[in-house]
């Protein structure tokens, strides 16, 4: 084994044998996960110009650490620095906050269940629909008349019987031709209604 073990190393693997290992309830020893990074990054610089030519420059470091493959955000620090016209500084001042656990706020659901929104509906009921029978009777009606004209309208003027309004004439024209070009219009409107749907 000392005499072919220079050369394993120099062999490629192939990579189903490590599936083949889990398959078979075999472990694999790998090394613990290590997480590395910057301890501080500098964010971006935020320049405010005022009337008198001055300017407010601020800058922002937050500053981490690493403990247990976890990152923390310790300290934000920002630096506020005054130029005067002319670029030189005016004042410094220099602020310093711990950053504090953002709470998540539950939600509608989790502060109250009973919510119609929030309720989960079951599955409905495979029963049969109830039905009845019904016995419907049509009597068709005649197209062009069955019922009666109102009486004539008479009015008596110094003893004379005038007639006012003739309504046996204007039911005669009424039945005769305005009543058959009105059922030719309605059956044509519901023609052209149900064409569309006969197409389909």
């Amino acid at each position: 084994m000392d005499d072919i073990a220079p050369y394993m190393d120099s062999v490629t693997r192939d990579p189903r044998v490590i599936s083949e290992i889990l398959n078979k309830g075999g472990d694999i020893n790998l090394p613990a996960p290590t997480v590395t990074g910057p301890s501080s990054i500098q964010g971006p610089e935020k320049v405010t110009n005022k009337p008198d030519g001055s300017k407010v420059v601020e800058k922002t470091t937050y500053n981490f650490t690493t403990n247990n493959n976890q990152v923390t955000n310790t300290t934000n620090v920002t630096t506020s620095i005054v130029y005067n016209p002319d670029n030189s500084v005016q004042s410094s001042t220099t602020q310093t906050e711990t950053p504090t656990e953002e709470k998540i706020e539950p939600g509608d659901c989790e502060k109250d269940s009973s919510k119609i929104n929030c309720t989960t509906l079951g599955e409905p009921k495979d029963e049969n629909m109830p039905k009845a029978d019904r016995n419907i009777t049509y009597t068709p009606e005649s197209w062009f008349g069955g019922g009666s004209c109102p009486a004539d309208k008479y009015f008596d003027v110094q003893g004379q019987h005038i007639k006012l309004i003739d309504w046996q004439e204007n039911c005669y024209y009424l039945v005769t031709y305005l009543r058959p070009v009105l059922l030719v219009l309605a059956a044509f409107s519901a023609l052209m209604v149900l064409i569309p749907g006969v197409k389909e």
